[in-house]
């Protein structure tokens, strides 16, 4: 709304206290090794980082969007795998205080990690954002704990999520559209996907049409 009508007054008091809110979470939470909003990272880590960036930018607080891009960094180093690929903070992690477990992996949080890099990337032009975008991205097409891959360009579809036992082959709207948003986010960054970056070949753009059909 702020973007579209600057000046609006309910907008802006709504993301004011907003942002307030999350920020005094973090002042209130963070401690040595945990530079988080809370003690538990439970189901779209990244969006909380995102909000407070955006709140930043919009409302003028850059203490708000470095707390935003310090958080980003530290999620971001926490679903980051040894091998340099991205690790869904996974179900397990729910409800356990201070602690991220691998499984089981959901496409909505690698979307998250998407889009939340691409505000990063908007409000720095740190190319590390980019990449880190892109390493996210990467994930739905093998390059992930198991080295399956979960999505598929032709169709759109997208596999429900990464277990120790392999994919979940169900196939649900919500795994689907993540995929689909995460992809649109990534051409967002360069116009076109970058050579290579599927490592099945399957580069170019998703089939409108036939990806609006296969979650039938």
């Amino acid at each position: 709304m702020l973007r579209a009508e600057p000046s609006d007054a309910l907008a802006s008091q709504i993301l004011l206290r907003g942002g307030a809110t999350i920020h005094a979470l973090l002042e209130a939470s963070r401690r040595p090794a945990w530079s988080w909003f809370e003690a538990l990272l439970g189901y779209d880590n990244p969006r909380i980082s995102q909000a407070l960036i955006e709140a930043g930018v919009l409302c003028r607080r850059p203490e708000w969007t470095a707390a935003g891009l310090e958080t980003l960094e530290w999620i971001a180093s926490q679903q980051t795998s040894a091998r340099g690929q991205f690790r869904a903070i996974g179900s397990e992690s729910f409800g356990k205080a201070y602690t991220a477990m691998p499984f089981d992996q959901q496409p909505l949080e690698a979307w998250a990690a998407v889009d939340a890099a691409v505000c990063a990337y908007n409000a720095t032009r740190d190319s590390k954002w980019n990449d880190y975008a892109t390493m996210a991205y990467r994930w739905y097409f093998g390059a992930n704990d198991r080295g399956i891959q979960l999505a598929e360009m032709k169709s759109g579809r997208c596999f429900d999520g990464l277990t120790p036992r392999g994919v979940n082959e169900n196939s649900g709207a919500e795994s689907i559209l993540a995929f689909q948003l995460a992809h649109h986010a990534i051409e967002g960054l360069g116009g076109e996907i970058r050579p290579g970056l599927n490592p099945g070949g399957e580069t170019g753009r998703l089939d409108a049409h036939t990806a609006a059909h296969s979650g039938h």
